[in-house]
């Protein structure tokens, strides 16, 4: 018959692995708009989903992931979030809505990762490039959490045995 306890410990075990196996990497990518220029800020890489990008824009902003064999990872259209639309009720009880562009915000974007990418491209809407993000090897945060896990097996399995150790020559 099996226990409580150990299905308490294949809970928790299922529970581990499978926050390894949930989410896919992604890489988001913070950036400033001010006046026309986009300024990259960070980088980072989160287990996570990017949106579907079905709906882009036909123009503006290219974004292009390109591998460490000079192919193209994936690639969309966006735009820089500058509008803002507001609301605001007259004395009279009038709704009035506004419209404020912005000449400076921050934005993200949130793409894939990939463990072959080299840089990432951005273009403007004449394609000319904006800027270039050089992607630098690193673990992703499945490999991360795998380590962590592998580094917990191995603590855990320091414990017991000095436990048992401690209990074998305490005597």
């Amino acid at each position: 018959m099996v226990s409580i306890r150990k299905c308490v410990y294949y809970a928790l075990f299922f529970v581990l692995i499978s926050t390894l196996v949930i989410a896919q990497d992604v890489l988001i990518l913070n950036f400033e708009y001010d006046s026309g220029r986009i300024i990259f800020k960070e980088k980072t890489v989160k287990p996570g989903y990017f949106p579907d990008n079905k709906l882009a824009p036909a123009q503006g902003y290219r974004l292009i992931e390109i591998s460490d064999k000079n192919d193209v990872l994936y690639s969309f259209n966006f735009e820089v979030p500058r509008t803002i639309f507001t609301d605001a009720s007259t004395s009279y009880g009038e709704i009035k809505g506004n419209m404020i562009i912005l000449n400076k915000t921050s934005f993200a974007l949130i793409v894939p990762y990939f463990q072959n990418i080299k840089d990432i491209k951005i273009l403007d809407s004449e394609q000319n490039e904006v800027g270039t993000i050089a992607m630098a090897p690193q673990l992703s945060p499945a490999q991360n959490s795998f380590l962590a896990l592998i580094l917990f097996f191995v603590g855990f399995v320091i414990l017991v045995l000095s436990l048992w150790y401690y209990k074998k020559y305490k005597r």
